[in-house]
């Protein structure tokens, strides 16, 4: 991982996010990818944990805020506004600068915070709430989105949740997967979007595969949608494509 850093051998994805009232374009989330000399694009769950165990975490989070940023920048220069969806490792939470650093950066870029989404998984938060949450306090008040991510799978607490100023929740693809299959899937997905807006997020339902579930998470309430039937993480280029055709199409 260091020798890729060094070679420049990383990568970002934009995978795009719609509003599913209308089907135009709200977002893009950056998703690392190794480019490797080797294995070719190797995807984040198999470095990751590797790099959080070590020093590497930091300069790949750099690394993602200054690519993303600067993609962010282009995107807007070519007149195009989505929200950047980022996301953050469970070491950065606990990073007592990280709300400072991330402000300026943003800000010598001349991007408002809240054309930004900070994502975290939901078992990163949870796992120690308490040493988190005035990071992520700091972060939402100096204007960035908070996106709870893989909503579903972990072991939150409801008081945290309540506390911890979260702007999103993100439904867990595996429960949007086997919405149309499993009962259980759909009493989840419904417990949890009825519990978002109760809380006053905003719901975005990932892995969406075909029209009939993007109809149904649709009927069921969530406002943003992601997934292959929407379009497939591709680089930067390839996403400038994909809005450009998208808002034809809404015109």
């Amino acid at each position: 991982m260091r020798r890729g850093l060094e070679e420049d051998e990383f990568v970002l994805f934009y995978q795009p996010q719609i509003s599913l009232a209308d089907e135009t374009p709200s977002g893009v989330e950056a998703l690392l990818r190794w480019n490797h000399p080797q294995h070719g694009l190797v995807n984040p769950a198999n470095f990751i944990p590797q790099a959080e165990q070590s020093n590497l975490i930091g300069p790949l989070t750099e690394y993602v805020i200054s690519q993303a940023c600067g993609d962010l920048s282009e995107l807007r220069e070519n007149g195009f506004s989505p929200r950047m969806s980022i996301n953050l490792s469970a070491a950065s939470i606990y990073d007592l600068e990280l709300p400072e650093k991330l402000y300026n950066f943003f800000g010598r870029h001349r991007i408002e915070p809240g054309h930004v989404a900070l994502e975290l998984t939901e078992t990163a938060v949870m796992a120690d709430a308490a040493a988190s949450i005035d990071i992520l306090t700091r972060l939402r008040m100096k204007g960035f989105h908070l996106s709870i991510d893989d909503f579903g799978i972990g072991y939150s607490s409801m008081e945290q949740l309540v506390r911890i100023p979260f702007s999103e929740l993100k439904l867990d693809q595996k429960f949007v997967r086997g919405l149309l299959k499993y009962p259980e899937c759909r009493s989840v997905t419904e417990v949890t979007i009825a519990l978002a807006h109760k809380l006053g997020l905003t719901v975005v339902a990932e892995g969406i595969e075909d029209d009939a579930t993007l109809d149904e998470v649709r009927n069921l309430g969530c406002e943003e949608g992601q997934g292959f039937v929407i379009g497939r993480p591709m680089p930067l280029e390839q996403i400038t494509g994909w809005l450009t055709e998208r808002n034809a199409a809404a015109h």
